[in-house]
């Protein structure tokens, strides 16, 4: 058989265009990979589950089998049990609107003409002409950023796809998950295998405290804001509350669309402004719980990574792969914060170091 010889040069040639080459499939079908990502995602949560139902017998297929009917009956359940309440909510809202309309509508008015009596004709033209312009700007802004959101999310790898696509991956992975993983090991390179493996290893321990962490903190949030908000008096209260907690998932984004829709309902919905006070008073006590407690607590340092490198992360992420990238920013981040210290490590013992260290003294 013939063996091909490679000097150091054409080795790392041959690496960067196979990193190179993936990472332009991953950019180019980045719109339609979610499915993909969730089916693995799911499948790496569950495999410990399944292993342990291995050991007591039961096939690996009918226990990939039994544990994902479980949990995708539980998220059919819940949706076809919260499903009517916030359709029911959705139509209330709508149906008050023209009254809120009308009734912002009159003040907005009240207070433009308070205001125009301090000012001249010619400013007050000026100023019209100026929020006219910078109006137009910001819409036109904020549509094209919702545009880029939704068309690189959930719109274009459609419900179908997650609905079909995604238990049908998170099975095959499940069920073949000792055999991907041994036939992927087995492609390694035999030269840097035990280090690759090593680094691989690490990275799957912070992946797996991240998961188990992340979901302890939504847990307890989704407990706190579900009692918080029911105690003021929101209209579904414990549903925000529970929402709110699952979008811990998503930093920065997933908790301020809970705050968003909570002031929306107390407000404009309930039209009571002390409810008002009390869904920001609560949600800030829930970003102190989290902050000071619940992350330190229970993430500790399997996400060892500055608070600014993370919203560094998620609005990258969001930037280049969409609605994926910003539910990946966060775990990927801390892969890569094993491999960075790996890297620097390495440095710190290489001979460009110690060259540079030598130069200084």
């Amino acid at each position: 058989m013939t063996r091909f010889l490679f000097s150091p040069f054409q080795k790392f040639l041959i690496w960067a265009t196979v990193i190179l080459v993936l990472g332009f499939f991953f950019y180019a079908l980045r719109s339609i990979l979610i499915p993909f990502f969730l089916g693995l995602v799911i499948a790496h949560a569950f495999n410990p589950l399944v292993d342990r139902l291995e050991r007591i017998y039961i096939p690996r297929a009918w226990g990939t089998f039994l544990v994902l009917a479980l949990f995708y009956t539980a998220l059919v359940g819940l949706f076809l049990w919260t499903f009517p309440l916030i359709q029911d909510l959705i139509l209330k809202l709508v149906s008050k609107v023209p009254a809120l309309s009308l009734e912002a509508h009159g003040q907005v008015q009240t207070f433009l003409e308070r205001f125009s009596a301090y000012i001249s004709p010619e400013q007050w033209a000026q100023l019209e002409e100026i929020v006219r312009t910078y109006m137009g700007d910001v819409l036109i802004g904020l549509g094209r950023l919702l545009g880029v959101l939704f068309s690189s999310g959930l719109a274009v790898a459609s419900i179908l796809g997650l609905v079909v696509v995604t238990p049908l991956v998170s099975f095959y992975f499940l069920k073949e998950w000792h055999l991907i993983v041994a036939k992927i090991t087995s492609w390694l390179p035999c030269e840097y295998k035990e280090t690759i493996l090593t680094q691989a290893t690490l990275m799957d321990r912070a992946l797996a405290g991240y998961v188990r962490g992340q979901s302890l903190i939504c847990i307890v949030l989704g407990i706190y804001f579900s009692m918080g908000l029911w105690a003021v008096g929101l209209q579904l209260g414990w549903a925000v509350g529970l929402y709110t907690g699952l979008a811990y998932l998503i930093p920065i984004i997933g908790p301020l669309s809970g705050l968003i829709i909570a002031l929306i309902i107390g407000f404009f919905y309930q039209n009571d402004p002390q409810i008002f006070i009390f869904v920001i008073a609560i949600f800030v006590g829930g970003v102190v719980l989290e902050t000071n407690f619940l992350t330190p607590r229970l993430l500790g340092k399997n996400i060892d990574v500055h608070p600014v490198w993370i919203i560094f992360a998620v609005f990258t992420g969001g930037y280049v792969f969409g609605l994926l990238g910003v539910i990946l920013a966060v775990p990927v981040a801390a892969m890569l914060a094993v491999l960075a210290r790996f890297l620097l490590g390495a440095y710190m013992k290489s001979t460009l170091y110690e060259a540079h260290s030598d130069a200084k003294r």
